[in-house]
């Protein structure tokens, strides 16, 4: 179990000291964990299908783990047999997990409960061979918009996890809640990882949703003295609305407050000074092919101007324009980043990898602009890319998907600012000939069933038809109905 991924676990192995905690208050020693992982590792050497007696190095191991403490010792376990971790999506339960497991080709797959103690291991069929300098993959839905599992290295993940310690100001006292699935490579990395790094202890709550859980999670936060968060604007925003509700004597009393996967919205970012007074505020630019970017403190005069920090160092970041030239301080352009610790590429798609890095530059998808002080700020994607609730929602695949509801003839959806949802989306129908009169009704009553919850508009609009220039719907002037001047 040599990989530095696992390192400051098994540093502290002889330890009494809490590692994870569950809302109940059970803790998780760094000792208990690291037994977890290797009654784990023991498990995989004995399923994981072999040439070489035994060895699992090159080979992926899936990680179907639903719950937080289970999935961090699943995935240390799975580097530290000599593997590199897969991360599989959850949402269609363990069948659809396994059947992702088979499309990603791994030798093995962890499932069940670690709080149930059910964790177990299904063999897998392939023999096929990472790249030796793998260690995780995680799934985004890419920079190009698509679903894709990413490919990190070992190194890559350390020096990222060493960057947040900083950029953070993690310590051994430190607790930091969890929000968010493992699968996450935010979650994982940016709050797991580093946080054990820091030899902190990880409090594992589970997903915020609605006000009722937001306020529930703020009470367990404060029981469990939760002194740093790192969560997408959404759920920072209904946290710090529970809290307002609160006595500030009752509320936790938090040291910092990270917003990733998408940048403070000014209305979240007073909501959070108003309810956390004491708390530092941290905006920073993340993505899940070239991991942290850059960080900001609300110390720095550019963290009320809307900026998300200088690159951190050895991260380099530039402005080109649509031909690929570079673009002087405060023009607005396409973002390209290149990190030590950058992805790999996209795991089984070199033309994806390929239509992302060029010369070591990855192409974020993500419009912006640099001032002469090298202060970076986002402005929306260059691809039809939004975050709601931080997860990447395409606004064409969306229109696309609406189209196919019976009676919708057009569709198209505009992305407006909500300071609850990061983004709202309103759609615009248009309807076929014999289309029911109540379409709209139709469309919303229908949309749980097929959309996902990011997906679902917040507003469905029908119009006899939509506004056209030059043949093209009239992006514009849908706009302007959704934002009035």
């Amino acid at each position: 179990m040599a990989s530095t991924l696992l390192s400051f676990v098994l540093e502290r192995a002889g330890e009494d000291e809490p590692a994870f905690v569950r809302e109940s208050g059970e803790e998780m020693s760094y000792g208990s964990l690291a037994l977890a992982v290797r009654a784990v590792v023991d498990m995989l050497v004995k399923a994981a299908p072999s040439e070489s007696g035994g060895s699992l190095l090159r080979r992926g191991i899936g990680v179907a783990v639903a719950d937080q403490a289970g999935a961090l010792v699943a995935m240390l376990a799975a580097v530290g047999a000599g593997a590199a971790a897969v991360m599989l999506e959850l949402a269609g339960g363990e069948e659809a997990a396994l059947a992702a497991a088979a499309r990603a080709q791994v030798a093995a797959v962890v499932v069940g409960s670690l709080e149930d103690d059910t964790l177990r291991v299904i063999r897998g069929q392939s023999l096929r061979e990472l790249d030796e300098a793998v260690a995780l993959v995680v799934p985004t839905s890419g920079a190009l918009g698509e679903p894709r599992a990413v490919m990190l290295s070992d190194l890559g993940v350390q020096a990222d996890i060493e960057a947040v310690v900083e950029s953070l100001a993690l310590h051994r006292r430190s607790r930091t809640p969890l929000f968010l699935p493992l699968g996450s490579g935010s979650a994982l990395i940016g709050q797991a990882l580093a946080t054990l790094r820091a030899g902190g202890a990880l409090l594992g709550l589970g997903a915020l949703r609605g006000r009722e859980r937001a306020g529930q999670a703020l009470g367990a936060m404060a029981r469990l003295r939760a002194d740093a968060i790192l969560s997408e604007p959404t759920a920072l925003h209904a946290l710090a609305k529970a809290a307002l509700e609160r006595p500030i004597g009752v509320r936790p009393r938090l040291e910092r407050i990270c917003s990733t996967g998408a940048p403070l919205l000014a209305e979240t970012s007073a909501l959070l000074a108003e309810a956390f007074p004491g708390a530092r505020r941290i905006n920073q630019y993340r993505l899940a092919e070239a991991l942290q970017v850059s960080a900001i403190s609300d110390e720095d005069p550019h963290f009320e101007r809307g900026s998300v920090g200088r690159p951190l160092a050895g991260v380099s970041v530039r402005v080109v324009a649509p031909d690929g030239a570079p673009l002087p301080p405060g023009e607005r352009g396409a973002l390209e980043v290149r990190s030590p610790w950058q992805m790999l590429g996209y795991l089984d798609e070199p033309q994806a990898t390929a239509g992302v890095l060029d010369d070591g530059w990855l192409r974020t998808g993500d419009l912006g602009r640099l001032d002469r002080d090298g202060y970076l700020y986002l402005d929306g994607r260059s691809d039809g890319l939004v975050k709601v609730a931080g997860e990447r929602v395409s606004l064409d695949a969306l229109a696309e998907r609406l189209r196919a509801f019976d009676g919708v003839g057009a569709a198209c959806v505009i992305a407006a600012a909500d300071p609850e949802l990061g983004v709202r989306l309103v759609a615009f129908i248009e309807p076929r000939e014999g289309a029911p009169e109540d379409l709209a009704e139709r469309v919303r009553a229908l949309a749980p069933a097929r959309l996902s919850p990011a997906w679902r508009p917040a507003k469905v609009v029908e119009l006899s038809s939509l506004p056209r220039s030059g043949g093209e719907i009239d992006r514009q002037a849908l706009r302007r109905m959704v934002e009035p001047t």
